[in-house]
């Protein structure tokens, strides 16, 4: 039996100058907001409504950069059943084989209404993360059992 996975909803790869603008996405099937590899990327004034419940779908993330450098989220609205905003940088054997970091990230002005966490930096992080600011951004309702800054070091150190 063949089985596929889910796809993330908006991914650019390997891209320069990505602007994603006042776009409003609901219920993605996987992340929604992917950068892979990219270089200058501006999600700007972006809403994202993946509800936690009904429909249901895991790993439902907001906007997840992967190895990108200079990218700026800003004025944007997450609400997921996952993370909001996760930094990315490469799992295991070929993260450290690519070792792109994911560098100079800025997040501001961001409302994180509810998911496990607001910004976390990890769990795919073997290529290495630099200079992240995060600044003027609020987690309302996020899960009690969440926190607004996440680091998951020691899944990736495998």
């Amino acid at each position: 039996e063949r089985r596929m996975f889910r796809p993330p909803f908006i991914q650019f790869y390997e891209c320069n100058n990505v602007l994603i603008e006042n776009v409003k996405i609901v219920n993605s099937p996987f992340w929604t907001i992917n950068p892979a590899f990219c270089d200058n990327v501006t999600v700007h004034g972006v809403t994202i409504y993946n509800p936690s419940k009904d429909p249901k779908g895991p790993n439902t993330d907001g906007i997840n950069p992967s190895s990108c450098r200079n990218v700026r989220i800003s004025d944007c609205f997450i609400s997921v059943g996952d993370d909001c905003i996760t930094i990315k940088s490469g799992r295991d054997a070929d993260g450290r084989k690519y070792g792109k970091a994911c560098e100079n990230i800025t997040i501001t002005n961001c409302v994180m209404l509810s998911g496990h966490g607001g910004v976390v930096i990890g769990s795919e992080m073997s290529g290495g993360v630099r200079r992240v600011t995060i600044s003027n951004s609020s987690n309302p309702q996020l899960s009690s059992s969440a926190s607004f800054l996440r680091l998951n070091v020691l899944s990736s150190l495998n």
